[in-house]
């Protein structure tokens, strides 16, 4: 017994699903988890829709390549000199600035593409460019009637973009460019120029459709370069000149500051008020130190004349004689030596007599006589040595007076004459920095009689062999993966919608019962 013998069980009501046409559901039906044969099941039930969008994908890619242009991009590097400023003078900072090279070289690379990517080098080349542009299209063969189909095509897309723009532009109020400048826009935009990381180098590069042109072009903007790199860099002598006529001016100020204070300096008396200011105020110092010093000896004076009095009031012994530094007490020293013949005697005499003895009594008299003698000359002297020193002080307070007043003139003077320096110094480092100028410049203008130019192209542009684009392999690549995602997203968007019964799964899932058994469609 086959499979095909089997009947079809009866069901009350309800015909086998085999027998019925699929059935449509309104709603969308919830997938459950799928399998790897349920993809493959789908993307077999789906294969030609999900074929013809990846042919479509890759058609699309070959018309592209058909129809559109071969550019070509013509490239060199120039190495700009990095050094040449370290011949000139330098102003040392006064702190480290980090590595002078590193610092150095993006600053002068940078230059050097601004130069290149400036309005002056364009101008330049222009003319020449365009003059180029119209021989090649006056030689050139008439295009094919492929070619002049495609060409007819671009221009129609081109005329409909831009009737479709025309309310934008007429909003926002653009103008369409003259020829001639569209010409110039579309060459400035070809060229393209970027500097190599880590070098004195950058690269320049040139995108046209005809290799030739695109070297040529190339290195006619190269030698615009070479021409407005040495009209920048070679206008040393106006500026020489304008340093020059500045360090005469400065030269000039500067004498006439130097006769003004050559003039201040006879009218107030000094030539310099600072130094002399120096010097009184060290004066000043001194004489207040001898002030004090002549205080204090006053006072001493004063107070050992005052002990005398109350030790000869009081005491009976010998006055001894102080001991002053640099004075020789002639007097005073004559009274000892007597005192001291005398006392001898009378310690002679006390040996044989009595103290009352009249020789006795005549030495102590002697003794006490030259003892008040000593007493009044020690007291003449102190009161001599303190009106000494009064005197002394009224003498210095004087100078000292004088010296005060002579510092508050100075402090006043001093005020201008720093003023006046001040300003001596200010243009004697403007007219150094003048000097400096000049010499840089003369540095410069010689090495640009040697050199001319601080930048060389390594190597002139060649035709290239290769467009740069349209690059056939990588288009048809982004092409092959993109109809592949198209194919793929169709293939679920069209499942996911589909709301047919057309497996076992499907009348299991709808009608709730489980399917015994399925006839085979005998029409295939």
């Amino acid at each position: 017994m086959s499979v095909g013998d089997i009947q079809p069980p009866t069901w009350r009501g309800i015909d086998p699903p085999a027998l019925r046409p699929p059935i449509q559901i309104d709603a969308p039906i919830e997938l459950p988890s799928a399998s790897l044969r349920d993809i493959l099941r789908t993307a077999l039930r789906r294969r030609w829709p999900m074929l013809g969008i990846l042919l479509g994908a890759i058609l699309a890619s070959l018309g592209y390549l058909a129809i559109e242009s071969a550019s070509y991009t013509a490239s060199t590097k120039v190495l700009v000199r990095v050094g040449r400023e370290k011949l000139s003078t330098l102003t040392l900072p006064q702190v480290s600035s980090g590595n002078f090279m590193f610092n150095e070289r993006p600053e002068n690379v940078n230059d050097e593409v601004e130069i290149m990517r400036g309005v002056g080098v364009m101008q330049r080349a222009f003319p020449v460019l365009r003059d180029r542009l119209l021989e090649l299209a006056a030689a050139a063969p008439p295009p094919g009637p492929l070619r002049q189909v495609i060409d007819f095509g671009k221009d129609a897309a081109r005329q409909a973009v831009r009737l479709a723009l025309w309310p934008l532009r007429a909003i926002t109020g653009r103008r369409d460019l003259a020829p001639e400048d569209a010409l110039y826009e579309q060459l400035a935009r070809s060229l393209v120029v970027a500097p190599v990381r880590e070098t004195n180098v950058f690269a320049v590069g040139f995108t046209w459709g005809e290799p030739h042109f695109a070297a040529f072009a190339l290195n006619t903007i190269l030698e615009a370069f070479v021409q407005e790199h040495i009209r920048i860099q070679s206008a040393v002598e106006q500026a020489a000149d304008f340093y020059r006529n500045r360090a005469a001016a400065a030269d000039a100020d500067l004498a006439a500051l130097n006769a003004e204070v050559e003039a201040h300096g006879r009218r107030v008396g000094t030539p310099d008020p600072v130094s002399e200011k120096g010097v009184v105020l060290s004066l000043t110092t001194n004489l207040e130190r001898d002030m004090a010093q002549a205080r204090v000896a006053e006072d001493q004076a004063r107070h050992r004349a005052d002990e005398l009095r109350r030790i000869a009031a009081t005491e009976t012994g010998w006055p001894g004689t102080p001991a002053v530094p640099n004075v020789q007490l002639t007097q005073l020293s004559d009274l000892d030596t007597r005192y001291a013949e005398l006392n001898t005697r009378r310690n002679a005499a006390l040996t044989q007599l009595r103290p009352t003895a009249r020789e006795v009594r005549d030495l102590d008299q002697q003794i006490e006589a030259l003892r008040q003698q000593k007493f009044a000359a020690l007291l003449a002297y102190f009161e001599d040595r303190a009106v000494t020193e009064q005197q002394m002080q009224r003498a210095t307070a004087t100078r000292l007076e004088e010296a005060r007043a002579r510092l508050q003139q100075l402090q006043v003077l001093e005020a201008q004459f720093v003023q006046l320096q001040s300003r001596r110094e200010q243009m004697l480092a403007r007219a150094r920095e003048y000097r400096q100028q000049i010499d840089h410049l003369g540095l410069l203008r010689a090495l640009d009689n040697e050199e001319q130019i601080s930048a060389r192209v390594l190597s002139p542009a060649l035709p290239p062999l290769l467009p740069t684009w349209p690059r056939a392999g990588l288009l048809l690549g982004i092409a092959l993966g993109l109809g592949v995602l198209l194919a793929v997203a169709y293939a679920v968007f069209a499942e996911f919608f589909d709301r047919t019964v057309s497996t076992e799964r499907d009348a299991e899932r709808v009608l709730g019962m489980p399917v015994v058994a399925r006839l085979p469609d005998h029409r295939r």
